[in-house]
């Protein structure tokens, strides 16, 4: 019986925690408290007096935090090429990693294809020929 009643002392006790907890207003509710992406950050009193204090603009830390836009904007794209072309895109870049002692992977060789393919080269084939 006397363990029952240490149990039922442990919940009513968390059970005022609670309600206290509950009772009290949160700490940053209102508007000014919250702070602008102006306001400055000076660094800490321990810096040895001969050193000027460096402040740093939020602006600032949020631009060396940014992502790399080069790799944000990049998209996955997926087509179906055939056994074939997809053995000689592999044998080009095995061949390619051979040579130039250079790993590659198939990846890369059909970026390489794209960025140097011009409009006026597609327009000397019928393209229609080259369906899967």
């Amino acid at each position: 019986m006397r363990r029952a009643n240490v149990y039922i002392n442990n919940f009513n006790q968390q059970k005022k925690e609670l309600e206290e907890i509950e009772k009290t207003p949160a700490r940053f509710s209102s508007q000014e408290e919250k702070v602008t992406t102006e306001s400055k950050v000076e660094a800490p009193e321990s810096v040895p007096p001969t050193e000027k204090p460096q402040e740093i603009t939020k602006k600032e830390v949020k631009k060396s935090a940014e992502p790399n836009k080069e790799r944000d904007h990049l998209k996955q794209v997926n087509f179906t090429i055939g056994e074939e072309r997809e053995m000689k895109v592999e044998d080009l870049a095995h061949q390619y990693s051979r040579k130039k002692k250079r790993r590659v992977n198939r990846n890369d060789v059909v970026r390489f294809l794209i960025d140097n393919v011009t409009f006026d080269e597609l327009l000397k084939y019928d393209l229609t020929k080259y369906k899967k």
